[in-house]
């Protein structure tokens, strides 16, 4: 194994995440964790001219992306990929009615694809979840999507230091213990909610500080190498900062980049307190 560059510790590359990481050197990091472009028609998903990304480059992205995984994590090491189902199926497929693609099935053959095996499946309802075009629940009964899923791969292979049984770098914590977090309950505002400079509202993907949160205190230890291969407003390396950890993120757009190094900034130099007790 060699260690990750230090040059770039704490440091946000950007451009194509799919580049920079070729550029890094095997088994330097301790944990990745992402929440990922899945094919749902977001800004960052769309061609200069605004027109959808096909469905192909969606799930050929998610496979570059798991075998540099392979290659970059440690063994014993995780990756926890945060992602939502796809809607598009009448767009994609060209199905009779509005229909659902499962991007489960997805990320588990892809993982088996590469060698990294699905350690853990968690599920995560969400309080601000909407329906892109309302009137489907109506004349196509179906659901609105408020949950997506929080799914842990393991890279197989012995962690330095663990014996025996305890093999898993996996933190006894009580977050660990539940398969379903509910954030709509009350008491848990600050699981979605976090201090972050205003322009953050014109990224609608970002995921609440807590999951990265959560992830790296569980399946990391201090001084361990966090990466975010999709920064996208930085709340993986705000996240890392406040547990303690060394990070490294890449983000393709300038904008975010510089968002994100703006809230660096800010925690820094005000700190943002979060409580871990949100299952």
């Amino acid at each position: 194994m060699i260690a990750f560059p230090t040059k770039l510790l704490s440091k946000i590359s950007q451009g194509d995440t799919l580049e920079m990481m070729a550029k890094l050197p095997d088994e330097c990091l301790d944990l990745i964790v992402t929440s990922p472009p899945y094919g749902v028609n977001k800004f960052y998903e769309q061609d200069k001219d605004g027109d959808r990304t096909p469905f192909w480059k969606t799930a050929w992205l998610w496979f570059q992306c798991f075998k540099h995984f392979k290659r970059l994590l440690k063994p014993g090491s995780y990756l926890v990929w945060q992602f939502g189902d796809n809607t598009l199926g009448k767009c994609i497929l060209n199905t009779e009615v509005h229909t659902t693609i499962p991007m489960t099935v997805l990320a588990w053959q892809i993982g088996q694809k590469v060698g990294l095996e699905l350690q853990a499946v968690r599920i995560w309802c969400k309080r601000f979840a909407s329906m892109s075009v309302p009137f489907i629940c109506n004349t196509e009964p179906r659901p609105i999507l408020d949950y997506e899923y929080i799914w842990t791969f393991r890279k197989p292979g012995v962690v330095p230091g663990w014996l025996g049984r305890y093999l898993q770098k996996v933190r006894d914590h009580k977050i660990s213990r539940r398969g379903v977090w509910d954030t709509t309950k009350e008491g848990l505002e600050e699981f979605n909610e976090a201090p972050q400079p205003k322009m953050a509202a014109g990224h609608r993907a970002s995921f609440p500080l807590a999951i990265p949160k959560w992830a790296i205190t569980l399946y990391s230890d201090h001084g361990d190498v966090v990466m975010d291969p999709f920064l996208g407003t930085g709340t993986t390396a705000i996240a890392a900062e406040i547990v303690g950890r060394q990070w490294y993120g890449i983000e393709r757009d300038p904008q975010w980049v510089k968002y994100a190094k703006t809230w660096l900034a800010q925690t820094r130099t005000e700190g943002i307190p979060l409580r871990m007790e949100i299952a």
